[in-house]
């Protein structure tokens, strides 16, 4: 019991000590420390086919009132048309959870068959999208099928960048090299919802999925000619049991509990951002109505989520990932008070709120919190598991608390208050793990 202890200290003290510069996985030893145009490329590669996953994701949200009106036609009430069209959603994050099991191809096969799989989920999964939204609503419970596949591949394409990104990045800048990654996917968010209205409402939005179809058979391509045949893990790296060893120390428990919290905290606002605009600042849904419109302000939630990603990046190199956490939770928190405390009487009050609490959000759903998940399981492809699942248990749930503190106080100021109360637990968990794992790192250094 004791030497297993010992291993799993061990494991954990490296990542928090950042010794993936020495010798972690089999290709760092050649790594150089600034990045070099073969990395960007490889990154830019997969970060293509991030976006094309938040494009498939985020683009639901623009047009589901085209949606509804398109099941309107076929017969069914407004009412039902409007709760149908949202499970357009919900099976795509039914998806991401059961897409978990793909991390176990990952074990077999390099990282580049990884991802030519990935893509090819996306371009058929949006393929079939196209098809099933052209022959009609009567097609509507397949196209809802269509929408789990294409949500298959999400949650495990960020498992494995989030072991292969630090593979091609330069020495000690792992964190900058997987934000890069994920990046992509708040760029997605940034033009998916008005880019989906503007087009849905010019040319349909069935023909939008194609579009997707396109780009993410491009991101394929890349990939397959850039993206290196390597392991994502190392044959002669990890400790069989690694993770059943883990499950028996605080740390690990620590993490789910931050991570759940953080992405309860935030969802149990944001899920309710336009609604929130609308009845505290006087926003409308109506692309017409220009900057109060709530189609600009949440392109300004993908813009503030951009700039977070990058910079959790930059601080989990700086600071070492826990502490970036901390940080990014503690932002989170302040921010949601901010929320529920001030009236955004002002346009420009509303769009300031907004971007500065979605800034925060890709410290508990990006880098940092992945880099941690990593390091709680022996940076084995468990990390991934553990860390989609926290955060999107944390979704669904932070998502029904918004909706019944709104039904019970009829306002979503106190949806981010509720978070915010919330999101100080998760900060109060992350700062204690945090000492846990730099104790375990200093006595492993004496």
């Amino acid at each position: 019991m004791e030497q297993t202890q010992t291993e799993t200290n061990t494991q954990v003290a490296k990542q928090v000590n950042n010794d993936a510069d020495k010798g972690k996985n089999a290709i760092e030893d050649t790594q150089p420390d600034h990045f070099t145009g073969r990395m960007i490329t490889q990154l830019l590669s997969l970060a293509i086919l991030s976006f094309c996953l938040g494009m498939s994701q985020f683009i639901v949200v623009g047009i589901l009132p085209s949606v509804a009106s398109w099941l309107v036609k076929g017969g069914m009430s407004a009412t039902n048309a409007s709760q149908q069209a949202a499970q357009m959603n919900a099976f795509y994050s039914l998806g991401i959870c059961i897409g978990l099991f793909l991390l176990l191809l990952a074990r077999t096969v390099s990282a580049k068959v990884f991802m030519i799989v990935t893509g090819s989920l996306i371009v058929i999964s949006n393929l079939l999208t196209f098809i099933f939204g052209l022959i009609g609503p009567s097609a509507f419970i397949p196209l809802l099928i269509t929408r789990l596949i294409a949500g298959l591949p999400h949650g495990s394409f960020f498992g494995v960048s989030s072991l292969l990104a630090p593979q091609l990045s330069p020495r000690g800048k792992a964190g900058r090299g997987l934000s890069i990654v994920v990046t992509g996917q708040t760029v997605a968010d940034i033009i998916g919802i008005p880019v989906g209205i503007a087009l849905a409402n010019s040319i349909g939005w069935v023909p939008l999925f194609l579009i997707i179809v396109g780009l993410s058979a491009l991101a394929t391509i890349l990939c397959a000619c850039t993206i290196p045949s390597i392991h994502v893990i190392p044959r002669t790296g990890g400790k069989k049991g690694a993770v059943r060893s883990s499950m028996r120390h605080a740390p690990f428990w620590l993490g789910i509990v931050t991570i759940f919290c953080g992405g309860v905290s935030f969802f149990s606002w944001y899920t309710y951002v336009s609604q929130w605009a609308t009845q505290a600042a006087g926003f409308s849904t109506d692309f017409e109505d220009g900057i109060r419109s709530t189609i600009w302000l949440l392109a300004v939630a993908g813009i503030g989520m951009f700039v977070g990603s990058l910079l959790s990046g930059h601080l989990s190199d700086a600071l070492t990932a826990p502490r970036s956490l901390v940080v990014g939770l503690a932002w989170q928190t302040i921010a949601l008070v901010a929320v529920g405390l001030i009236a955004p009487r002002q346009t420009w009050i509303a769009y300031l709120l907004v971007f500065i609490t979605t800034c925060s959000l890709f410290f508990v759903s990006g880098t940092p919190a992945q880099l941690v998940s990593n390091t709680l399981t022996g940076h084995g492809l468990a990390g991934g598991v553990l860390f989609n699942l926290s955060l999107n248990a944390g979704n669904m749930v932070g998502t029904e608390i918004g909706g019944r503190v709104f039904g019970a106080t009829g306002t979503y100021l106190a949806s981010s208050l509720t978070g915010a109360g919330i999101g100080l637990i998760a900060v109060i968990a992350c700062i204690v793990l945090t000492v846990l794992l730099e104790r375990i790192a200093h006595q492993q250094n004496q």
